[in-house]
């Protein structure tokens, strides 16, 4: 397929293109976080009953499939703004809004999430730094680097890739070490993966509600489809090399760690992966540098790119006039959206500060789950369907995998608690009314979709 230009899709070229193909799957590696299974370890395994590396197998599955859907759509418009753009031009502009509406719960909720987490660990670290002053540290240089350009960001990337793959190495092989000397649960079995007394389908779905936050990000490599060199090309690629990677080292995290402590029990969800299973088996000076590579990835990594996702769907929406237009801007100088950089740094102070870590996780899982079934009909109804592309390539791409990928995040969906549903569905519904305010009725699109057609 011919690379287009932006004017094509009615946008100017703003943003500076500068990532190559392993810029983006770093990009999108961090942005997931390498280590985050062993960050949420108490978490999932409050829910999954054991059966933690199952519960990342189904997880990656489904992102896989879903993966697919987004690769289809990046090949056709490979434009800044994800799953917003994509269901604007697939399905309606004006059910690309709510889309891009339900995304950007996702991403507005993730800093704060990471950031919380990180804190949690910093202060293992210095007992003496308070919570808070450790979410304004991070916020403040994150939106800096955000603020400055992808460049930067890019090369943080990288830093922090070499320091957590360290750590997840230093674990895994203390680890095996530990088991092969008859520690923890004294011999290496598939329990984590499958025990027959155990399975449950509905616990599954509430763990997979949960754990699936870890698995976020491949899709922001999207968001930056107009910072990326030869976007078509990198990032479908890219975002599925990126799920078999961190699918790979978040089975094997949560394999080891659940044959070491098999029990779920008296395990303090926060700070219980480093107090019981990092002790177990590395004593203090792992610990120190497990910690060190905890509070590196989440403060500086993770949040950071997901506030770079974040201010790319803000200034996708602003530029289409969606939400106000300031968020549309563009710094004449770093060629960022530093508008919508600034604003997403205060939302996740203010956010990290109020909401725990728990509920954060529940509600950001809510908008990524609920955008990625509409991504999925939305490839199915415009390729499939109205596109008429039904031949044996189509019938996969376009009818048996997005079906797949709905299926399978619609289960996650299922496994949402009740709390969660209601809090996601009053924003649905705030987006919904607002989005008729704006539209004056869901009767005005965008001016650059005025000159498509869709």
């Amino acid at each position: 397929m011919a690379e287009k230009t932006l004017e094509e899709y009615g946008y100017k070229q703003e943003l500076k293109r500068s990532l190559g193909f392993w810029g983006v799957i770093v990009y999108g590696i961090i942005f997931t976080c390498p280590m985050a299974a062993m960050e949420m370890f108490g978490f999932v395994g409050q829910y999954a009953n054991g059966l933690d590396s199952l519960v990342y197998i189904i997880g990656v599955a489904g992102m896989i499939f879903t993966a697919l859907s987004y690769g289809r759509c990046v090949k056709e418009w490979p434009i800044a703004g994800s799953v917003f753009s994509y269901v604007q031009r697939t399905v309606n502009p004006h059910v690309g809004f709510i889309a891009g509406w339900l995304i950007l719960i996702d991403y507005a909720l993730i800093p704060a999430l990471v950031l919380s987490l990180g804190a949690i660990f910093l202060n293992m670290l210095i007992p003496s730094i308070p919570v808070w002053l450790a979410l304004l540290i991070s916020i403040l240089v994150d939106t800096v680097i955000n603020y400055v350009g992808i460049e930067l960001a890019d090369k943080e990337n990288m830093a922090l890739f070499i320091i957590q793959l360290a750590g997840i190495a230093a674990f895994l092989v203390t680890g095996v070490i530990y088991l092969w000397k008859g520690g923890g649960a004294g011999a290496f079995n598939l329990d984590p993966i499958f025990q027959a007394s155990k399975f449950n389908i509905d616990f599954i779905a509430t763990a997979l509600s949960i754990a699936v936050v870890t698995l976020l990000g491949f899709d922001a490599m999207t968001t930056l489809a107009e910072e990326t060199e030869h976007p078509q090309k990198l990032i479908p690629p890219g975002m599925i090399v990126t799920l078999l990677i961190i699918g790979f080292l978040f089975i094997a995290e949560t394999y080891i760690g659940r044959l070491i402590h098999p029990s779920i029990q008296g395990f303090d969800p926060a700070a219980g992966f480093i107090s019981v299973i990092v002790m177990a088996i590395g004593g203090e000076p792992l610990k120190i540098y497990i910690l060190i590579a905890f509070v590196l990835s989440l403060a500086f990594g993770t949040a950071l790119n997901s506030q770079l996702a974040a201010s790319r769907i803000l200034y996708s929406m602003g530029r289409d006039k969606l939400i106000p237009s300031i968020f549309g801007k563009v710094h004449p100088k770093f060629k960022t959206p530093y508008v919508a950089a600034i604003f997403f740094g205060i939302v996740t102070f203010a956010i990290g500060n109020s909401i725990g870590i728990e509920s954060l996780s529940k509600l950001v899982n809510y908008g990524a789950m609920t955008s990625y079934m509409m991504l999925n009909v939305s490839v199915f109804w415009f390729f499939f369907v109205k596109k008429g592309q039904r031949g044996f390539g189509g019938f996969f791409n376009h009818f048996l995998f997005p079906l797949i990928g709905f299926i399978i995040i619609g289960y996650v969906w299922y496994g949402f608690d009740p709390i969660t549903k209601i809090v996601g569905t009053c924003w649905l519904i705030l987006g919904i009314i607002y989005g008729a305010i704006k539209s004056k009725g869901y009767k005005v699109v965008p001016e650059a979709l005025m000159k498509l057609e869709i």
